[in-house]
This record gives structure tokens, C-alpha cells and sequence, in this order.
């Protein structure tokens, strides 16, 4: 499990500088797009501009509105040519940046996955004599829970026919799961269990606790 955290760790670092060059290829994306659509522009004006002068100097009306749509369509994209050179370049670059976070996200969620499905065969096979010993941690638990998105609601202690029971309640978004147990143990195994009844890709044997809807 240590190891699991580490790696979770680690990969979490990597996603952090993931997103950070993701946002700036963002900001060069947006400043490349300003510098198109300025220069685009002034080209445009500048266009316009000679046509007009056409005009005043006696040239057709008709044939000085050829001569700006052809100019719009030729001369303008020649004019900008570097600078939509680099909106595309910084575009791609954003895309890629984009993607490799995507990436990286993913194997974090499929790493708390395995994580849960490790602690479920952990136990699911130790005895009695062995469930002291082995509990993860409550800390280590509630942490991949969170790290899926489910967070705690409440976790309270009562009496019932004279019996101790414990009780955890998570939630995530509107869906929540409720675990009642003799111990924290039992009762987080039941929230395990219904935390991956609504993880894809994983399919635990159900323990008859579901989540409803808030």
C-alpha cells in the first residue's frame, strides 16, 4: 500500500506540470489567436483602403468591389501568413498539452482503482486472527475514497439493541452510500463495496449495499 501511495503520488506531481504546461500553451494559443485577428485587420483596412483610393481616382464601383473580394481572399491570408502560422502551431500545441493531462489523470483513477481492488482481496482472505494486524489504516481508506470523488458526509457511533454499531455515510455528487458495521472495518467494507458498484471497469461481488440518489 505504501508503494501504491508513493506511485499515486508521484503521478499526481506529474500532472500538476501536466496542467501547467497545458495552461501555458493556453495562454500562447490566446495570444497568437490576438495577434491573428489584429493583423488580420489591418490587413483588411489596409485593403479597403486601396480600393478606396481606386475609386476616388475614377476606377469602376463595380470592378473596385471585384478587386476587394479577390484581395480579401488572396491578399489578406498572405499578409497574416506568419502570424496564422503561429495560431496553428500553438493550437496543436495545446491539443498535445491537453491530451498528455488527460493521460495522466486517467492512470491516477485507474491507480485508486487498483488500489481498492487490492485492499478488497486483502480482506476478502484474512482471518479473524489477521483483521487487526492488516487493517489499512483509516486514513489510507477514506483517502482513496476521496481520491475518487467520494467524500464524507458524516461518520457517527450508536446503540443498537444494546450493540455498538458504527456507521460512515459518503457522498459524491448526488449519490450516496451508506455503511453500518460492529467497527469502522465493517462498515467501510460495505462503502468499498458500493464505491466500485459505480467505478467502471470494475465488477466486485456486491454486498447488498447500494447508493441512492439525494
Amino acid at each position: 500500500m505504501v508503494d501504491r501511495l508513493t506511485e499515486e503520488t508521484n503521478l499526481r506531481e506529474d500532472l500538476q506540470r501536466a496542467v501547467a504546461l497545458e495552461l501555458s500553451a493556453s495562454e500562447a494559443h490566446v495570444t497568437a489567436v490576438k495577434k491573428l485577428s489584429k493583423a488580420t485587420k489591418a490587413a483588411e483596412e489596409m485593403v479597403a483602403a486601396v480600393v478606396a483610393t481606386a475609386v476616388a481616382s475614377g476606377v469602376d464601383e463595380e470592378e473596385a468591389e471585384s478587386r476587394l473580394a479577390v484581395a480579401l481572399k488572396v491578399v489578406v491570408p498572405k499578409a497574416v501568413k506568419d502570424e496564422a502560422a503561429e495560431e496553428e502551431r500553438t493550437r496543436e500545441e495545446l491539443s498535445a498539452a491537453a491530451k498528455k493531462s488527460a493521460v495522466k489523470a486517467a492512470k491516477i483513477e485507474d491507480l485508486l482503482k487498483e488500489m481498492l481492488a487490492e485492499e478488497a482481496r486483502r480482506l476478502a482472505t484474512r482471518t479473524e486472527a489477521e483483521a487487526a494486524a492488516k487493517v489499512p489504516p483509516l486514513q489510507v481508506t477514506i483517502g482513496i475514497f476521496r481520491g475518487l470523488g467520494w467524500l464524507v458526509e458524516s461518520h457517527h457511533d450508536s446503540i443498537h439493541e444494546g450493540e455498538l454499531r458504527t456507521t460512515w455515510i459518503f457522498a459524491k455528487g448526488s449519490m450516496v452510500i451508506r455503511g453500518c458495521g460492529r467497527d469502522d472495518v465493517e462498515a467501510l467494507e460495505q462503502i468499498r463495496s458500493a464505491v466500485m458498484q459505480h467505478e467502471p471497469d470494475e465488477k466486485p461481488a456486491s454486498n447488498g449495499v447500494a447508493a441512492e440518489q439525494g
